[in-house]
């Protein structure tokens, strides 16, 4: 059977490129539109941490699609993805993973569960090749609300965040892509418009990168005789706390989203 298109149908179906463009530009843009990246350490201690996480994104996402004090919704559509990263020198291939973005409590808790820590060697790891391959993720077409799966939405069309969980310090020279710095991770991460959430170990490489535009840096203290394993595993522990701590966190990006969408008026 021919593929081809009688000339008839041609004409039937064809959009001139002006009407196109001016349906494109008459589309409503909506205000309060969010795009989350979850990005983990899924190295071998981070597992209690993981499933920590995992208890609690249903309090994440009920206070993200919750009014705030004034009776108002600032996140009005919201996606969110897992990304997984280990340590690119050890784990070769594997060291990260890549989850597309869903629109439930019930699906991201799936990608959630199917994370299991696993390698990394010692420390440190890869979050800095991670964070930069997040920042370069493409980017869907300006003239869609949707976005695809794979894809970060637009910049002006979707807020974008992304919350880091881990226990090691980083590497300070990436190795994908090789020959590049803590300065060209932070630069990418600015330059996508990012807003960035670490909770992360107190340690002189997280206060470097906390300079990132627009970070918001929780640092995940050890007791005396504490490592910083220990410390995030005590931390993610407590139920009540850190249910509160997710709760904020989504009250962080209503923020954040609403600043964006005010900046836009």
């Amino acid at each position: 059977m021919s593929d081809s298109v009688s000339p008839a149908a041609s004409a039937a179906i064809a959009v001139p490129a002006t009407s196109a463009a001016s349906a494109a530009s008459a589309r409503p843009k909506i205000k309060g539109v969010a795009d989350i990246v979850f990005l983990l350490d899924a190295t071998g201690s981070m597992q209690p941490s993981i499933d920590a996480v995992k208890r609690n994104i249903g309090t994440f996402v009920d206070k993200l699609e919750s009014p705030d004090e004034n009776a108002t919704l600032p996140v009005k559509d919201w996606r969110a993805a897992v990304w997984e990263f280990r340590d690119v020198r050890a784990d070769g291939g594997r060291w990260l993973v890549r989850h597309p973005f869903v629109r439930s409590a019930g699906e991201l808790r799936g990608q959630l569960g199917g994370v299991v820590a696993s390698g990394g060697g010692d420390e440190p790891e890869s979050l800095l090749d991670a964070l930069y391959a997040v920042a370069k993720m493409d980017a869907s077409p300006r003239d869609t609300n949707e976005g695809e799966p794979g894809k970060w939405r637009a910049r002006g069309v979707a807020t974008r965040v992304v919350v880091v969980f881990t226990d090691a310090s980083f590497h300070p020279a990436l190795s994908e892509p090789a020959g590049l710095d803590i300065d060209d991770a932070i630069n990418a991460v600015e330059a996508a418009h990012i807003r960035l959430t670490l909770f992360a170990p107190k340690m002189g490489c997280y206060d470097d990168l906390a300079e990132t535009q627009h970070c918001k840096y929780e640092a995940v203290e050890s007791r005396p005789g504490e490592c910083a394993v220990s410390a995030l595993a005590r931390f993610t522990g407590d139920s009540a706390a850190f249910a509160k701590t997710m709760a904020m966190l989504a009250a962080s990006v209503s923020d954040s989203v609403a600043a964006e969408s005010a900046a836009q008026a």
